[in-house]
């Protein structure tokens, strides 16, 4: 007899679980749904938009990265100034010691919105000096690109042959100069108009 009451409470507690798993599924379906719904709504305002914060700190940052360009960029002069880089180029061989050395001039060109001066330089002397000679060229304080650099043994003497060998150098460089620098600092300047504003 208590085998009989057994299973009728047992199809009881069956069913009221199917009951209760019909009604509460589709209801935590519907609430996962909203939950999501939610969640992306947040996400879209969490977005930016053209609010004046968004605008200033857009406009600061702008302004950072431009004093950052300008502070690695190698200024390009308005003018070739021939002079003052023979110059400097003529200290800094004597202080190497190469002083058996040819620099020439060649025409100016166009290049884009500034222009270009060709120099051809030959150096002779022992390959540290030459070495530090070019990397001094190539870290001028202005801007210079070595377009051309033939490197070759020349030898003194048949008595040594090791230590009579001194190194010939040519280099064909390009001093660049006629930079027009203002469209930078227009940019910089309305950049913080707008950061005021």
């Amino acid at each position: 007899m208590k085998q009989h009451i057994a299973i009728p409470g047992a199809a009881l507690g069956l069913l009221s679980l199917v009951g209760a798993l019909g009604f509460i599924g589709p209801a935590w379906r519907a609430n996962k749904r909203v939950e999501t719904e939610i969640l992306a709504m947040r996400a879209e305002l969490a977005k930016p938009s053209d609010s004046p914060e968004i605008i200033t700190g857009l406009a600061n940052r702008l302004h950072e990265l431009q004093t950052k360009s300008r502070e690695r960029m190698v200024p390009i002069p308005e003018t070739s100034d021939v002079a003052g880089l023979m110059t400097r180029l003529s200290a800094v061989l004597n202080r190497l010691g190469l002083v058996q050395r040819e620099v020439t001039t060649g025409a100016e060109t166009a290049v884009d919105e500034t222009a270009s001066l060709p120099m051809s330089v030959t150096l002779r002397g022992g390959f540290n000096p030459i070495f530090e000679a070019i990397r001094e060229i190539e870290h001028l304080p202005r801007l210079v690109r070595i377009q051309r650099l033939r490197l070759a043994y020349e030898s003194r003497g048949q008595s040594d042959q090791f230590n009579s060998q001194e190194i010939r150098a040519d280099l064909l460089i390009d001093v660049f100069f006629g930079a027009k620098n203002e469209p930078i600092e227009e940019v910089a300047d309305a950049s913080h108009e707008g950061a005021d504003e």
